[in-house]
């Protein structure tokens, strides 16, 4: 539907500048394998690690600059680590860590020092987005940003500070996700 078509239309145009602003970690909810081939292409040595089961050496690694994929939610090709179903979801985001390690992997990239930035991420209020504001995001030692098609002035104070008072993530407004691409070639001059 049309919500696919933008998510499409933003993968195109961040996807061969993304990988040059990230000099670390890249994580992701998403179960396709774009990433994989984005990041291939300029960092073939990248790890690709499913769901939480080398959280220690996650959690040891995340403020080095590692390069890894962290596909949180697991893999379209693979059932090992996937979720999807409520089922899936309430035994990732267990807080028994002898079933799970995600919301202990979570807490530590919420209060790690590495500014994250948002991409094709709603941040509306689902269980990865809570699990990071419980772990402390908004009081962690970086800024964060997210790139976000402008809601319009009925709702865009309201939203900003929803993702500014509880999230800390400062939202940077595009009128149309067209306009992506202007903003992470600036990120790219910047980091350069």
């Amino acid at each position: 539907g049309k919500a696919a078509g933008e998510r499409e239309r933003l993968l195109h145009q961040k996807k061969d500048l993304t990988p040059k602003i990230a000099n670390g970690p890249i994580i992701t909810t998403n179960f396709d394998a774009i990433l994989e081939t984005v990041y291939g292409d300029f960092y073939p040595h990248r790890d690709i690690i499913l769901g939480d089961y080398r959280t220690n050496e996650m959690l040891e690694d995340f403020d080095d600059k590692r390069h890894f994929l962290l596909k949180l939610h697991g893999d379209a090709d693979q059932s090992w680590g996937r979720v999807l179903t409520k089922a899936q979801y309430d035994r990732a985001y267990s807080k028994d860590k002898e079933i799970s390690r995600l919301p202990e992997l979570l807490q530590e990239i919420a209060r790690s020092r590495r500014p994250l930035l948002f991409l094709g991420c709603s941040l509306e209020l689902d269980r990865t987005v809570q699990e990071l504001k419980e772990a402390g995001l908004m009081t962690s030692n970086a800024i964060h940003f997210a790139l976000l098609k402008d809601p319009g002035d009925s709702t865009r104070t309201a939203r900003r500070n929803f993702l500014v008072g509880e999230l800390g993530i400062n939202p940077i407004w595009l009128r149309d996700y067209d306009d992506i691409r202007p903003v992470l070639e600036f990120l790219v001059r910047v980091r350069a």
